[in-house]
């Protein structure tokens, strides 16, 4: 989930960076607080789904070796590098 959550912070900065949408924020925050309670619950499910309805196209590339966890694997928009 480490690579997951880096990704997640990142586009949580990209967020910060655009123009204030009263609807947007509160959406937002309310998405951040459920994220932020399925991390203090250890609800892996629950961020697996959150995840998957984020990124739909989410993929993992095939491994370059055996054992390869990378997380340069990780294709966010489902197309090949």
């Amino acid at each position: 989930m480490v690579p997951i959550q880096a990704r997640i912070d990142a586009l949580q900065a990209e967020l910060a960076a655009l123009p204030d949408d009263h609807d947007a924020l509160i959406a937002a925050a309310d998405a951040v607080a459920a994220w932020q309670q399925a991390v203090a619950d250890g609800d892996v499910l629950a961020q697996r789904d959150m995840v998957k309805r984020a990124f739909p196209r989410l993929t993992l590339a095939a491994p370059s070796r055996r054992g390869d966890q990378s997380t340069a694997r990780i294709v966010w928009n489902g197309l090949p590098t």
